[in-house]
């Protein structure tokens, strides 16, 4: 995984070859997640995207109803998802539990 100021770039490598997925993020403002992109294989996927600094919890809800959360990296998140989706619900939370962003993306 890479990060510039504004891409986001996700590789695996294996015996047989590569995959490369790469993502343009925005300034984040009060979006709070920006720039969701990821790799899928199988049945399940890895996310890759920014947050916003008083980010502090980071839920994807998936379509089963699993809530699954994202590991938070300074103002970048990382989250293997085990199902395939092309949408999802986040939930974002700061420190204090206080949800800031409900949304689908």
């Amino acid at each position: 995984m890479g990060v510039t100021d504004s891409e986001l770039i996700v590789c695996t490598v294996s015996g047989s070859g590569h995959s490369l997925s790469t993502g343009k993020t925005d300034e984040l403002g009060t979006c709070y997640v920006a720039g969701r992109t990821g790799l899928v294989w199988d049945d399940q996927s890895v996310e890759v995207g920014r947050v916003a600094p008083g980010v502090a919890v980071l839920e994807f809800v998936l379509p089963s109803g699993k809530v699954v959360t994202a590991e938070l990296h300074g103002d970048v998140f990382l989250c293997r998802v085990p199902e395939k989706i092309t949408s999802v619900r986040i939930r974002a939370y700061d420190a204090g539990g206080h949800l800031l962003k409900d949304v689908m993306i």
